[in-house]
């Protein structure tokens, strides 16, 4: 991902870096869609967790396939309407989320997937990083909050504060229905995101733990959980998640490798924001650019890249990560 509080902080500051544009005014006049679309495709992996009928195969589509087109699909769909009505409003304000969230996978993905291990389901003793990923983005998304804002993360309540649409939109059902359609051929994408965007909401509800109580429920019904679940019944909560003296923002500037090419960084997490941030502000640029009839839609999807989610590399190129660090890795248990 990185986490739902990370792509919102991040997303504050895309928006704080495009103020004298009227792109701007536009997505603070739709500032929850602009939340919404923070969240990109995650949502969908949320949709009835305990199911194993579920739309988390969306969600995985839409991360490392046609990853600029489906981009161009949610455009093209926003050509479709009058500009000057609220529904075209609308749309660009959510689109706007979108493409931070794009930036901020591509660009900090890969550093998480290096740190957290690799789970592989032909090695049994490999199950334990399972959860790992999901443990190193909580940790990551309560540094920043403490770090930037002084909020205690337990206490952050994601679906009051970042989560604000109570109904979508039907423009924006009516824009998932027809960008899904044409991008991977999947049907009713009105109706998945309606439901996985209801769940999602619902899980960061009911996994709000300011006094640490769910996580220890969650850990004591381990036991009876589905198999899948069971890394996952320690890392949802933000109680106490971080295990201090751990360089989760390799604020040390240590050595990484890229997982997919090997390619050597020491980037800190907070460098890697600062990249994404000068990307999805040119981005942004582009699309009041388009906006302002400054560029054709061709012009501004030509800046798109299609890149995956994961690795941040171009789509038609290797994808297989073979470089981790276990030893990194280890760190971060308890």
């Amino acid at each position: 991902m990185p986490e739902i509080m990370t792509h919102y902080f991040f997303g504050l500051d895309s928006l704080n870096a495009i103020k004298p544009l009227s792109v701007y005014k536009v997505i603070k006049n739709y500032r929850s869609l602009y939340y919404m679309g923070l969240c990109g495709p995650d949502p969908m992996y949320y949709h009835r967790l305990l199911n194993k009928e579920n739309y988390n195969y969306v969600a995985t589509i839409m991360h490392n396939q046609n990853t600029a087109k489906f981009i161009g699909a949610l455009f093209e769909y926003y050509n479709m309407l009058d500009p000057k009505c609220e529904d075209s409003q609308a749309v660009i304000a959510y689109i706007s989320g979108f493409i931070c969230h794009f930036v901020l996978d591509t660009t900090a993905h890969p550093y998480v997937f290096y740190i957290g291990g690799k789970y592989d389901k032909s090695l049994a003793h490999t199950v334990k990083y399972k959860g790992l990923h999901q443990h190193i983005e909580l940790s990551i998304d309560s540094l920043l909050l403490q770090k930037h804002y002084g909020i205690i993360p337990k206490n952050f309540k994601v679906h009051k504060h970042i989560l604000k649409v109570d109904s979508i939109p039907q423009t924006i059902l009516n824009m998932y229905k027809f960008a899904l359609f044409k991008t991977y051929q999947i049907e009713h994408g009105d109706i998945i995101i309606g439901e996985s965007f209801a769940d999602y909401k619902i899980y960061y509800r009911m996994t709000h733990d300011s006094f640490g109580i769910k996580r220890q429920i969650g850990v004591s019904l381990k036991p009876i959980l589905p198999q899948g679940l069971h890394q996952f019944t320690g890392t949802f909560s933000y109680y106490d998640c971080v295990k201090y003296g751990v360089d989760y923002l390799n604020e040390k500037k240590a050595v990484w490798l890229h997982p997919v090419n090997g390619i050597v960084n020491t980037y800190s997490f907070e460098d890697l924001l600062k990249n994404a941030l000068k990307k999805s502000s040119l981005l942004l640029r582009f699309v009041d650019n388009y906006l302002n009839d400054y560029i054709t839609l061709e012009e501004l999807l030509s800046h798109i890249p299609n890149l995956s989610y994961s690795t941040g590399l171009p789509l038609d190129e290797q994808q297989e990560m073979i470089y981790f660090s276990d030893e990194l890795a280890e760190k971060f248990f308890w």
